[in-house]
């Protein structure tokens, strides 16, 4: 069987007889797989004869590796080549078995050769299923692929029976509910779809805050006092002011107040202001002393809890306890190396009232423990102290996320 080559100076080498022992299995082979086969085949270049290993299809085909046939091995490639399969797996480990002498170019300018076969010659229909010992023709088509369904070429008998359709379904019968009996309307979907949700808390904040919080260190210093009227309030406020800086008064679930800024002002300016506003809230609330408030912006913060953190040794017993706290949390800011005006609030996560009992039972041999919460506005330090814990008291904390309890509902 000759073919025509493609590339350069192989035009004159002659494709030989396919050199397989089972020509049947083998044509049936090529059939089956359908996109590739592997043959064995022998090329001869004036008095030199080369096995070759060929990958083919039904078209063309291309020669992967060769070996002069008087070299051994060539019983091996034989082998690989009759099993009729052309993985990548086979065909990586047939270029690693039969690779070619690296010294040789001719041998190399083979191997990277490809070729046309001749096209097969369409095979008559046999009317009926004979059996025969010969070899089947190489030129006929090849079969169509195992995989795919095998499709009806041969005429049908004319005593067939033509195929009936099928039958026509009756249409599904909708029941009317008896009497006295309502059929519930569908589940309403009041949920927004997820890509909604997302978009909308893909920007969490996109303009300046407009609250600013005043937040003393005691939170009870607000609670249980008369709450002035929030009309007369801001007129005092923004009197002191000098201009329509606030729009409103709020407090917060734990008493702090929350002064709501007007446009064109912000939060941020609002809290550059602080020494004109404290007075003014001193005297609305009747306060005692003079205490300074933090002044904070509703900006978003990052809420942790410290757990089990050692409390500091009992020493004073009459030492109050905002001395206590504020010795206790400048441990945890000189510990871990971050400014304290990055944390806007720290609270012992413990009933208020037992705060000072904890920090008085607190000895050397039996230190009492507390979880803390933080809320930081610095959310890199937020994320370091989560994945690397925190230091305070000298005890190495774990640190997570704050999660807020859900409060039951009152039926």
């Amino acid at each position: 069987m000759s073919t025509s080559w493609i590339g350069g100076t192989a035009s004159q080498f002659y494709l030989g007889t396919l050199a397989l022992i089972k020509v049947r299995e083998a044509y049936r082979n090529l059939g089956a797989l359908g996109s590739h086969v592997c043959i064995l085949a022998l090329l001869v270049q004036g008095n030199l004869q080369y096995y070759a290993i060929v990958v083919a299809t039904s078209t063309a085909g291309s020669v992967l590796a060769l070996r002069p046939v008087d070299q051994a091995g060539a019983y091996n490639m034989f082998m690989v080549a009759s099993m009729g399969i052309c993985g990548p797996r086979l065909l990586r480990d047939m270029r690693r078995m039969l690779m070619y002498g690296e010294d040789d170019p001719t041998l190399k300018t083979i191997a990277s050769l490809r070729f046309q076969l001749p096209v097969r010659k369409p095979a008559p229909v046999k009317t009926q299923e004979t059996q025969t010992d010969t070899a089947p023709d190489l030129t006929a088509p090849a079969p169509a692929p195992a995989s795919a369904p095998p499709r009806d070429t041969a005429p049908k008998p004319a005593s067939a029976p033509p195929p009936k359709p099928p039958a026509p379904r009756k249409p599904a019968r909708t029941t009317t509910p008896a009497q006295g009996h309502k059929i519930p309307p569908p589940p309403r979907d009041t949920a927004p779809p997820p890509g909604a949700q997302r978009s909308a808390r893909a920007n969490p904040r996109s303009r300046p805050a407009a609250r600013l919080i005043v937040r003393y260190g005691d939170t009870g210093v607000l609670r249980g006092r008369p709450r002035p009227h929030p009309a007369i309030f801001r007129h005092s406020l923004n009197d002191a002011l000098g201009g329509e800086w606030i729009a409103g008064i709020g407090y917060s679930r734990n008493g702090q107040l929350i002064l709501h800024t007007k446009a064109p002002f912000t939060a941020q300016q609002l809290a550059l202001r602080g020494d004109v506003l404290r007075p003014v809230i001193r005297s609305a609330f009747a306060l005692e002393g003079d205490p300074r408030p933090l002044f904070e912006t509703d900006d978003e913060w990052s809420k942790i809890v410290v757990h089990r953190v050692p409390l500091p040794v009992s020493g004073n017993p009459s030492e109050a306890l905002n001395v206590k706290l504020q010795a206790f949390f400048m441990d945890v800011c000189t510990s871990n190396s971050f400014d304290p005006k990055v944390v806007r609030r720290m609270q012992p996560l413990c009933p208020k009232e037992k705060e000072e009992d904890y920090f008085r039972q607190s000895t050397a041999q039996a230190p009492q423990h507390l979880s803390v919460l933080l809320c930081i506005s610095d959310t890199n330090l937020a994320r370091r102290l989560l994945n690397h814990g925190a230091f305070w008291q000298g005890s190495h904390c774990r640190v997570s996320r704050y999660r807020e309890r859900q409060r039951p509902v009152s039926g």
